[in-house]
């Protein structure tokens, strides 16, 4: 009997308890109320960002499939995922897709709540629209790395909410319209310069909107062409404006200590190299590159049980000299 009462007592306190409570989320990052200041805005924008270093997106699943899926390498792996993606016979339970496809629409929502949150903010245009910008370019570069693989995809341009759990597909035309205003804002908004490449500046927005329009130009669309012709030669007229040059030293571009003060980058997402489950960790690199570690004894270029270059790209090369023993060699792009 002494159980029983003891059981009810402590039923009893737990219903009084549950029901007295006042929830205050102090410790919860919450979009209302949150927007007061532009520094507010630029910590959704950062949020935004964080969510393209990561192994699931930049880090490795994206940027492998969308080498798989050029002409750049062949595939010398036998895992599903990848062969699918090597031979444009991708089905919707890939083991890529279904990583860089909900982390593509995390920076998504950040950049949403971001560009929606500026409207509480009461400040100066001219201190508020840049970081708009900021958002509105990193949201456009989520959206075309979509739309360039899979045509017609959902497309949000504001906080999602339930109703949005049955969304539907928006047109490939009208995501890309989407993608040229956003690009367009970034391109009047944004300063000629940043204090790094890591945050766009006013010629990352012109290199995309050239990207942009050579994608949608396809092989025949002349009208495109030109507007990527013209976009790409105001970046290149304007180089001293933007600070953009070729690295004097091509290594500098592999090597993490010189980077950052490079001129060549036009816009570079900054990994911390921490690896861990949420990482910053470039997992491209050791894949792509030099490899001289336990994993590879004796170096070597790239990790030869994935993927490596094509036979039709290095066709684009003309063989310059070699090093000793064939280790390295230097090849020149045939005009």
């Amino acid at each position: 009997m002494k159980t029983y009462k003891l059981l009810l007592l402590l039923i009893g306190v737990s219903i009084m308890g549950c029901s007295d409570l006042e929830e205050d989320p102090v410790g919860r990052l919450s979009p209302d109320g949150f927007f007061q200041t532009p520094q507010d805005i630029q910590t959704l924008v950062n949020g935004a960002y964080t969510h393209a270093i990561n192994e699931k997106f930049w880090g490795r699943k994206l940027s492998v499939a969308l080498m798989l899926r050029s002409d750049m390498v062949d595939l010398a792996s036998n895992e599903t995922r990848r062969m699918e993606m090597n031979d444009l016979t991708t089905l919707g339970n890939n083991g890529m897709i279904s990583e860089f496809w909900p982390k593509t629409y995390q920076g998504i929502a950040a950049a949403n709540e971001a560009i929606v949150g500026a409207e509480d903010v009461d400040a100066d245009d001219v201190v508020k629209n840049p970081i708009i910008a900021q958002a509105r370019f990193i949201r456009a570069f989520y959206y075309f790395h979509l739309v360039r693989q899979f045509g017609d995809v959902p497309y949000l341009d504001r906080p999602a909410t339930v109703a949005d759990a049955t969304i539907g597909k928006t047109p490939a035309a009208q995501v890309y319209e989407n993608i040229i205003a956003d690009l367009e804002y970034a391109k009047e908004w944004l300063p000629d310069t940043q204090v790094t490449r890591s945050i766009p500046s006013k010629g990352a927005a012109s290199s995309y909107l050239a990207l942009v329009y050579l994608t949608m130009a396809g092989t025949n669309d002349t009208a495109m062409f030109q507007k990527a012709f013209d976009e790409a030669e105001e970046v290149i007229m304007n180089e001293g404006l933007y600070g953009y040059d070729l690295d004097l030293d091509f290594q500098n571009l592999f090597n993490a200590d010189e980077i950052d003060a490079s001129p060549e980058p036009i816009f570079a997402l900054d990994y911390n190299n921490f690896e861990a489950p949420n990482n910053g960790y470039d997992q491209i690199a050791p894949m792509t590159g030099i490899r001289g570690d336990d994993r590879n004894s004796g170096g070597g270029w790239s990790c030869s049980r994935s993927f490596f270059c094509s036979i039709r790209y290095m066709e684009c090369f003309r063989l310059q000299t070699c090093g000793e023993y064939g280790r390295w060699c230097i090849y020149q792009w045939k005009p």
